[in-house]
């Protein structure tokens, strides 16, 4: 939970690693935490290092909840490894439709390799959920470190059609 906060309300990159590495070590077998880590390896621009711990978090957890995929799918879509990033994505949405950063990324994974009909369909589903959410606004839900990292993301949901 430390680490969750340090980077998505303090926006400290750095202590949101270093206490998921000790949420880590205190608890090898905490499932959570390596997905934790994982995320804040996303955000802090580390994203293929979260590929191995959120696997990690799957494997310790084979029941796992939406967020899982939904951080491999993060982490697929910034090492841009799209054609990946497409079922894991769709996975966290069969878990939970209304995860709106998992519609996001998928939209932008979409946009990207030129399906534009399928990334509008889930720009209008995160509408639906979301009326007001607009480029100017993601911010909270991407605490991204790497201004260049967000600036790629926010081009792909333009060509998305998110305005």
């Amino acid at each position: 939970m430390l680490s969750h906060v340090y980077i998505f309300v303090l926006k400290d990159y750095e202590q949101g690693v270093e206490a998921g590495e000790q949420a880590i070590k205190l608890d090898a077998n905490n499932a959570d935490a390596y997905a934790t880590l994982a995320i804040s390896k996303v955000y802090i621009g580390r994203p293929a290092e979260a590929i191995g711990l959120v696997r990690q978090a799957m494997r310790l957890n084979p029941h796992y909840p939406y967020q899982y995929p939904s951080i491999l799918g993060h982490a697929y879509y910034f090492t841009g490894q799209l054609v990946a990033a497409v079922p894991v994505l769709q996975d966290a949405l069969a878990r939970n439709p209304e995860r709106v950063a998992a519609r996001l990324v998928l939209a932008a994974v979409f946009a990207r390799q030129g399906k534009q009909d399928d990334a509008a369909w889930e720009v209008e589903q995160v509408l639906t959920v979301e009326p007001d959410l607009a480029l100017g606004n993601i911010a909270d839900k991407f605490p991204l470190k790497d201004p260049s990292q967000f600036n790629v993301l926010i081009e792909d949901l333009r060509r998305a059609g998110l305005k």
